[in-house]
């Protein structure tokens, strides 16, 4: 390091041990040279560049040129104590000294034991969170002092405060935040070679910091499950955690630095505002969970019962759910028992009923009115649309409903019953039944009038529905042609009365209510009925008589091939026969008819031109296509009742175990026959 001063008086000189030291000559000419002497006794050192042969440290000691100091700078390298003292230099012109200067040099002493004031063993200072703490540092200064020389403290890479040696402190409030950080004091001389540092780490005593694993409110829907985590952070650790609701204490822990906040399924009622709690010897910490349980509205319409004479009708639906935002659909109107009767479409909560200008047309606002709402949540069955839904009953007069029956029935003779249907509200004091001739009330007549609440059919606004309502019968006098008149029936309440007229007319048989037209009518049915059957018989007969026919021939062909083997002798007389076999013979129910084929059947035995097979059994049947003697049946193809005529004969001729026989009648051609085989 270079310090050249130039002066009159002596110079004092600090240099560091081990530096190198130069040192100008003030007074130095152009033409000048110079002479340096120093310790000890100012002894010569050098003259000119040349410098003391017999000087100790010559070795170190040297004469240099430095740009703007001068040609004659003396400079000694490893300067040491023992290079202490005063030093001169004379300037020499033409051998004659002119001027010289002299310096005292002595060691430097750099700045020393940097300390911070209260700081442990482990490098830390202990304080309380948010109460001051003194940061104090102090340095002893060296030798020489320098104006530049400065004490600072820094943070962060960031200077907090500087000042002059030989003590600085900085104040500070430590939060939970600077816990475990480090401060830094720096000194600064020019005597350093680099500034000294000092670290401090703090140690700040804090309450607990709980925190939560999420946002500080929450929104969940009804029906989940929920799971909080607060944890605490603090110095020194926790000694308690727990969560609260207001006057309850929820998830207590004594031990550790978490609780958790688990509701397995969230109702709307646990909404609101949760705090998790730690405890440490400084003191305690908090930190709050609002939390927003959104459910599906429940649904509450306000009204008043109304009646006919009110034409302002307001009906207000008032929706409670979260969040509190909704959405209308439009309004239904039911009957009391379900049945739908309109619909209304005011898409807000409040409704207003149409204006009925009819003021007896009014009862029928009364009924079910149902407000359908969402708000966007669903229910646990995943419905978005919640009802509500309110009575009405509409306070007026009675009403006779429509489904009454103004024309009822009675018989001569009898008692008959007459019957009306009533809505009221309120109920009606009482109910009349009238003519133009006398006049009977319920109350006073109960023996002839029966009362009874029921279920009954009438129009509100155009659709049919059930109502609760009333039925009156009046039970009548035993009827005559007289009594088939009107009869007026009144209903009459505090709001006044209302009428209904039935016609009784006389229950007539069925028979006796035929028209003239009716008659001929049936007839002519009856007789075409009767027509077109005769006309399809006769077409089926022709159609069977032409086949019938056909056969015939083809079996009279097939029974003249059989007629040379017949012998004259083999012929017998089958009448004698059958007479013999006579007892064992039952007669059908058509036994006449029997005894009469068998009678042509003997008579006719001596013909020999015609036969056919018959098998020799002792019993005929009849049936409807065949004749059958013994089981062996004749095929014929008409029924039993065509075979047996005056123009009929049968002869017959035995043949071994068989019989041939032949028909003749009158007919142009013989029919012939052939026997079934056995």
């Amino acid at each position: 390091m270079l310090l050249c001063f130039a002066e009159n008086k002596t110079i004092p000189v600090y240099v560091r041990g081990g530096d190198t030291l130069f040192l100008s000559c003030p007074g130095e000419k152009q033409n000048d040279y110079v002479s340096w002497f120093g310790p000890p006794n100012l002894l010569l050192y050098s003259q000119k560049k040349q410098v003391n042969s017999f000087l100790w440290k010559r070795n170190r000691v040297a004469v240099v040129s430095l740009p703007t100091k001068g040609k004659y700078c003396l400079q000694i390298e490893k300067f040491s104590l023992k290079d202490t003292g005063v030093y001169r230099c004379t300037t020499i012109n033409n051998n004659i000294p002119n001027e010289q200067y002299d310096y005292n040099v002595q060691l430097a002493e750099i700045p020393s034991n940097v300390t911070i004031l209260q700081q442990s063993d482990n490098g830390k200072i202990t304080g309380l969170e948010n109460h001051k703490l003194n940061l104090t540092c102090t340095v002893t200064a060296g030798k020489p002092r320098f104006q530049n020389e400065t004490i600072s403290w820094t943070y962060g890479g960031q200077s907090l405060l500087k000042g002059p040696f030989e003590s600085l402190t900085y104040r500070i409030y430590p939060t939970f935040s600077n816990h475990m950080h480090f401060y830094r004091c720096v000194v600064y001389s020019p005597l350093l070679r680099s500034p000294v540092i000092k670290t401090v780490q703090l140690n700040v005593l804090y309450k607990p910091k709980t925190r939560l694993n999420s946002n500080s409110t929450i929104q969940i829907v009804e029906g989940n499950r929920l799971t909080v985590e607060c944890s605490s952070d603090s110095n020194p650790p926790t000694t308690e955690i727990f969560w609260r609701l207001p006057n309850k204490t929820i998830g207590h822990q004594n031990s550790g630095s978490t609780s958790n906040l688990v509701l397995m399924t969230v109702k709307r009622r646990q909404g609101g505002y949760y705090e998790c709690i730690s405890t440490n010897m400084v003191g305690a910490g908090k930190t709050e969970l609002h939390l927003e349980v959104q459910y599906p509205p429940s649904v509450m319409i306000i009204h008043n019962n109304f009646t006919i004479n009110k034409e302002l009708r307001i009906l207000e639906c008032k929706p409670d759910g979260f969040p509190n935002v909704y959405h209308f659909d439009r309004w239904e109107h039911k009957s009391f028992f379900g049945d739908h009767i309109r619909y209304l479409n005011v898409n807000s909560g409040i409704l207003i009923l149409p204006n009925v200008l009819s003021k007896i047309k009014r009862y029928q606002d009364s009924g079910v009115y149902v407000c359908a709402v969402n708000n966007g949540i669903p229910d646990q069955n995943g419905d978005i649309i919640q009802q509500g839904q309110t009575s009405v009953s509409v306070k007026g007069l009675p009403v006779f409903v429509e489904s009454n029956e103004p024309f009822q029935k009675g018989k001569m003779d009898n008692f008959a019953f007459l019957t009306v249907h009533i809505i009221s509200n309120p109920k009606y004091d009482d109910v009349f039944c009238s003519t133009s001739n006398w006049k009977l009330s319920l109350k006073n007549n109960p023996h002839i009038f029966n009362e009874e609440e029921s279920i009954i059919r009438d129009i509100f606004h155009d659709n049919e529905i059930l109502v609760h309502g009333f039925t009156v019968t009046f039970k009548t006098v035993q009827m005559k042609k007289n009594n088939f008149h009107n009869y007026t029936f009144t209903a009459v309440n505090k709001y006044g009365s209302a009428s209904f007229n039935i016609c009784l007319v006389e229950n007539v048989k069925k028979k006796e209510q035929l028209t003239d037209i009716q008659g001929p009518v049936i007839f002519l049915i009856s007789a075409g009925a009767i027509l077109s059957s005769i006309i399809v018989n006769l077409c089926i007969m022709v159609i069977y008589r032409r086949c019938k026919r056909r056969r015939l021939i083809q079996l009279s062909n097939e029974v003249q091939a059989h007629y040379d083997e017949i012998n004259e002798s083999e012929q017998v007389n089958i009448s004698h026969m059958l007479q013999n076999q006579r007892s064992t013979i039952q007669e059908p129910p058509s036994a006449n008819i029997i005894r009469s084929f068998s009678s042509n059947l003997s008579s006719s035995s001596s013909s020999k031109s015609e036969h056919v097979y018959l098998d020799p059994y002792t019993s005929f049947i009849q049936s409807e296509n065949y004749i059958t003697l013994g089981i062996m049946k004749l095929q014929t193809p008409y029924k039993i009742r065509d075979k047996i005529s005056p123009f009929f004969s049968l002869t017959c001729v035995a043949a071994g175990n068989k019989f041939k026989c032949i028909q003749k009648g009158n007919r142009k051609a013989s029919r012939q026959y052939h026997s079934a085989e056995f």
